[in-house]
């Protein structure tokens, strides 16, 4: 690539002489030359330098080093004891270059070191080392970090270093120096930009006009980072600057808010909120609902953060709710109310502690529905539920975490297996596979494998618009849904909620349907149940002289007991929400808020301030829970029976009835369970056939035989009987 001077037309005539014909494109401000061959690409180079022609160079693939990142190793190894060690271990490579990464922020070296190795066809053969240097080792293919390429010696763009021609710049001061040799070691005030020349900025920064924008994928989506804002952190404020003491002094005390209610609202003998009038009520009770909202999210570990899901659920309400990672054991309790909970945690292995993984849905308990028992899976994990809505086919509901070391290609065989658990399935969650088709940068071998099984068995790629997963310089796509048989409108978008670097993807489909509340219980008040009585029931004697006064006397006091009843009966929904302090609810919108804003700006301070609000908050959960805990605790008496009750509560756990194995085969749904059951004790309890012609022929046999001759009366009463102890004997002496 030549630089587009006034003199461009010598320089080609020039090439053209001194290499022959030489095939030339106008490219903006460059020209691009194609060499044919490497060696006149090297020609190339050479006289460009000679008769200093600013350019670069964009080397052929051929030519381009092989590179590869290896993780394990300590990070104060020494390069060339590296380099040595390497040419031991593999001597088939050639090692061009070897470097150990820094992080960004602190600048401190990392256990990561960097080689570019020449591609002489035995490149591959690193892939083979696991154990190096006495040590287990990773070695992964080298991911270019995304954005514009900026070079080192001039400071320019879409060019490295090493295939650079131009003159070298000072990113600092513009002189012929590198910006590592500068003389400036301190910021400045009002620095100046080499390549715009506007003050204030340098080249570096990604707000100049000159510095490359972002061009998203076809398909991408819009909140991914964009390069041309100012990253000023003036333009973030923070909704409140307290401290965390402060914070807590401002905690209200439970009971004086549970005060403040509407009396008319609350009911302290029933500790629920009243409902006014039975046909509300009833319109409660069985409602009619047009969408189905299915909510799957990566959670990075659930332990203690039961108030943050319950406020989501809360806010958004919705009827199924997946989550993946939930690095759960199986003696960890996680409970959400108004919804069951299905988990498969992820087994220990070699008796260490468990790490990572995890699968679990939560459903609202008025969906009718079951548990499906996970299959044997080899490179996924999961969690099935079967949906039965009334009149309507049953949904296939899986929660899905697909780890990233697993095989990029073999996991769709766990897939298939998902598939066939039921109809119409529903496969949601992180498939850790990216494809332009649904909107990441890049494709992988994952996201291709996953087009390319959804193509041959007919199924559809569900992903929203924007962002699921957010790194410290990366934005992609990672949690999908997978449909089949589905030919119900649908929407989708990624909410900017929780606290992980995953977003909650929303999943709506318009389906008509009626769902049952069983929140809701009656409440009578037995002194107008009597005062009704006496005021509308005659009690004086009745003259019942036949059947037919008797019936119509009964008819009359039990339509007036119905009457009494309806009459001093209130229909009240119980409070069932997990209570969350109103203080702790500000914060979790202030943290929401705070994550839209960094996921947008992407500035380095917005994500620093997320992460403190998010501390804060799990320090006032904390201290909230255990302030509960205490005053529950305190209360407790063996007097009125509160600490039997609690104890037995904490002593048995609730379970859900497991599938059963009838005659049919497994029962999962409450329907043929009951009817398995049923039939079990049916044929436990219908009678035996102890006819055998046989033995009662032996035995009749027998006892005739035993006397030939009639005995006298006499005889019959000097006779012998039997005791039970001389059967038993019998009984035990027997070989059978």
């Amino acid at each position: 690539m030549i630089r587009n001077n006034n003199n461009y037309k010598e320089i080609l005539k020039n090439l053209n002489n001194k290499l022959g014909k030489v095939n030339a494109v106008l490219a903006n401000e460059y020209i691009k030359v194609y060499p044919e061959t490497a060696e006149e690409h090297r020609d190339m180079q050479k006289f460009c330098r000679e008769e200093k022609i600013e350019f670069y160079v964009i080397r052929p693939l051929s030519e381009r080093p092989f590179k590869i990142v290896m993780k394990g190793l300590h990070r104060d190894t020494d390069i060339e004891e590296i380099k040595s060690e390497l040419a031991i271990a593999l001597p088939e490579i050639e090692i061009l270059k070897l470097g150990q990464l820094k992080n960004v922020r602190t600048k401190s070296p990392m256990d990561i070191f960097m080689i570019e190795l020449k591609k002489n066809g035995h490149e591959n053969k690193i892939f083979e080392l696991t154990h190096f240097m006495f040590l287990k080792i990773k070695i992964q293919n080298y991911r270019k970090s995304p954005g514009a390429t900026q070079c080192w010696n001039c400071n320019m763009f879409n060019h490295s270093s090493a295939n650079c021609g131009f003159q070298t710049r000072c990113l600092k001061c513009g002189e012929d120096h590198r910006t590592n040799q500068c003389p400036i070691t301190t910021p400045q005030e009002n620095p100046k930009c080499i390549n715009c020349g506007a003050t204030g900025h340098i080249a570096s920064w990604r707000g100049c006009p000159l510095f490359p924008k972002i061009k998203p994928t076809k398909g991408q989506g819009v909140n991914y980072p964009k390069a041309q804002r100012e990253f000023l952190a003036s333009q973030y404020r923070r909704q409140e600057n307290i401290s965390y003491s402060m914070q807590t002094q401002k905690l209200i005390p439970r009971q004086v808010e549970l005060n403040s209610r509407q009396e008319s609202e609350f009911n302290p003998q029933t500790g629920s909120r009243e409902i006014g009038h039975e046909k509300e009520f009833l319109g409660f009770l069985e409602g009619v609902k047009v969408i189905l909202t299915i909510v799957f999210w990566n959670a990075n570990g659930v332990r203690n953060r039961s108030a943050d899901i319950s406020n989501f659920l809360e806010e958004h309400s919705p009827d199924i709710f997946l989550i993946q990672e939930t690095k759960l054991r199986p003696e960890i309790n996680f409970s959400i109310p108004n919804y069951d909970v299905y988990r498969t945690d992820r087994p220990q292995r070699n008796n260490a502690p468990t790490q990572g993984g995890g699968t679990g849905i939560l459903i609202k308990k008025s969906l009718p529905h079951h548990h499906i028992p996970t299959p044997q899976l080899h490179f996924v994990e999961a969690t099935s539920i079967s949906l039965n809505l009334t009149n309507k086919e049953p949904f296939t509901v899986t929660s899905i975490y697909i780890p990233p070391d697993t095989d990029p290609t073999l996991y769709t065989l766990d897939l298939e297996t998902l598939i066939q658990l039921g109809p119409n399935p529903i496969i949601c969650d992180d498939f850790n596979a990216q494809h332009q088709n649904w909107g990441s940068p890049i494709n992988t071998t994952r996201g291709k494998e996953l087009v390319r099984f959804t193509q041959v068995l007919g199924m559809e790629i569900l992903a929203p618009p924007s962002p699921t997963r957010f790194g410290f310089n990366s934005a992609t796509i990672l949690d999908l849904a997978v449909i089949k048989d589905f030919i119900l409108p649908f929407s989708i978008i990624s909410l900017p909620e929780l606290y992980s670097d995953h977003n909650p993807v929303k999943l709506t489909f318009q389906l008509k349907f009626t769902t049952l509340h069983n929140s809701v219980t009656t409440h009578t008040d037995w002194t107008k149940f009597q005062n009704y009585l006496k005021n509308q029931i005659d009690y004086r004697p009745l003259k019942i002289n036949s059947n037919t006064d008797i019936e119509i006397a009964v008819e009359k006091f039990t339509k007036n007991l119905q009457n009494a009843h309806r009459f001093a009966t209130k229909m009240v929904k119980k409070s069932t929400a997990t209570y969350i302090h109103a203080n702790i609810k500000d914060l979790i919108k202030t943290r929401n808020k705070t994550k839209k804003a960094w996921q947008t700006l992407r500035n380095p301070l917005i994500k620093t301030e997320l992460n403190s609000i998010e501390k804060l908050i799990k320090k006032l959960d904390k201290n909230s829970r255990q302030k509960d805990q205490t005053e529950e605790l305190e209360a407790l008496n063996t007097e009125d029976g509160t600490l039997w009750r609690k104890a037995k509560i904490m002593r048995k756990k609730a379970q859900k009835i497991p599938a059963l194995l009838g005659e049919n085969g497994f029962a999962y749904s409450d329907s043929i369970k009951a009817k398995t059951i049923a039939l079990s004790l049916e044929k436990q309890f219908s009678l035996n056939d102890l006819s055998h012609r046989e033995s009662e022929n032996e035995v009749k046999k027998s006892t005739e035989n035993f006397s030939t001759l009639p005995l006298t009366n006499n005889q019959i009463d000097n006779l012998k009987y039997i005791q039970p102890s001389e059967v038993i004997k019998v009984i035990k002496n027997l070989n059978i």
